[in-house]
């Protein structure tokens, strides 16, 4: 009976000083929301070419999830090239800091009332979290339509810098033609 009494009063004061050192942490709390840094959340960026020749057309996907960036360039469908690089975890919160900072957010549709021939910008942030935001931005005549608003072009320009050398990536996919 006393050896149970003693195992008692040990766990108690265990449960107590564990207590204590979890909530006297001098760490500062990353300024990334948690949803994002969960192992399935991931970002997309894709790029849909304006309607053009095959030697001109250049449509491609950059996806971004922990540990991994990915790249996929396509003319109609026929896939040119897969390229991906690995992302630190450092790199990877920065990135996620940087998009969350841009306000990126839906708004209510403006259709492009029957205007064809544009490029397109669609976005999908914080996929598979109770975070998720998929929008585009459709750019055609001299018009912008679609679903996001905030610094989207700057969200853009963010995944286009985590590609290393993405400008003679797509030009080296031309010289297949």
């Amino acid at each position: 009976m006393n050896r149970y009494r003693n195992f008692q009063a040990i766990a108690v004061l265990m449960m107590i000083f564990s207590f204590i050192a979890c909530n006297n942490s001098t760490e500062t709390p990353p300024i990334v929301k948690s949803t994002t840094m969960t192992p399935n959340g991931g970002f997309e960026y894709r790029f849909g070419d304006a309607t053009k020749p095959p030697p001109y057309h250049r449509s491609f996907t950059i996806s971004i999830k922990p540990g991994m960036v990915r790249l996929e360039i396509s003319s109609y469908g026929d896939i040119l090239l897969k390229d991906s690089s690995v992302l630190t975890e450092a790199q990877y919160f920065d990135f996620v800091s940087k998009v969350t900072a841009l306000k990126v957010s839906l708004k209510k549709e403006n259709p492009s009332n029957d205007c064809t021939g544009g490029a397109t910008d669609y976005l999908a942030l914080y996929t598979d979290t109770p975070d998720e935001l998929r929008g585009y931005l459709y750019h055609c005549g001299s018009t912008d339509f679609g679903n996001l608003e905030g610094e989207v072009e700057k969200c853009i320009q963010l995944f286009h810098d985590m590609v290393p050398d993405l400008g003679k990536k797509l030009d080296s996919t031309r010289a297949q033609e």
